[in-house]
């Protein structure tokens, strides 16, 4: 039996994704030498990459961070919001698409070695990337398509049901709230409710 490949992403990016019927590939640390990639995993529980962070203290998000991005620097003044309720909120849920195993998809080490042979990479930035996959469980499970991933070659969306930690089918209620969804900037520098003082390492 095949293993199932995800994309797990939050529910700020649902609109745009089911809007534009692709799932784009993220802008990548391009500073760093990563190339831009979908990131994709074989883990059929959750992806805890996706979770989101916050500032430790009240430190303002425009003195830490690059169009919405944290530094490597940095990332010691971040703690990742593990509560599951607290995360889905922030959020507005948590979301799946899984993908046809037939797309050309790449492992950790062979995106890394990709990355190296494109241009000047940072080692730093590469075992920092190496060590938050391991850390989170993530780095044997993890792939990386070096191309959109267009609607055809979807196979189901699925939402998190946070009480129950388990994943089910979109409904058309579902589908519509999401159309619906007031478009939330959590990258922006501007902070517009207390809640939304968080930041990400990577846009997923």
């Amino acid at each position: 039996m095949e293993e199932r490949i995800f994309h797990y992403t939050k529910g700020i990016n649902m609109k745009k994704i089911l809007t534009q019927e692709v799932i784009k590939t993220s802008k990548g640390m391009t500073e760093y030498g990563e190339v831009s990639c979908v990131s994709l995993t074989t883990n059929p529980v959750f992806e805890k990459c996706i979770l989101p962070m916050k500032p430790v203290d009240k430190t303002p998000l425009d003195k830490v961070a690059i169009n919405g991005i944290i530094k490597l620097s940095d990332m010691s003044n971040y703690m990742t919001v593990t509560d599951m309720k607290e995360a889905s909120d922030i959020v507005r849920g948590f979301y799946r698409i899984e993908v046809s195993s037939d797309l050309e998809q790449l492992n950790w080490y062979e995106y890394r070695d990709y990355c190296r042979k494109r241009g000047k990479t940072n080692k730093k930035y590469f075992i920092f990337w190496e060590n938050f996959l391991y850390d989170n469980e993530s780095l044997y499970d993890s792939l990386f398509s070096l191309k959109p991933i267009f609607m055809d070659n979807w196979l189901n969306i699925e939402v998190r049901d946070v009480e129950t930690a388990s994943w089910r089918k979109l409904t058309r209620k579902d589908i519509l709230n999401i159309m619906t969804m007031e478009d939330v900037k959590l990258f922006g520098l501007k902070i517009v409710h207390p809640s939304m003082e968080m930041l990400e390492v990577f846009d997923n």
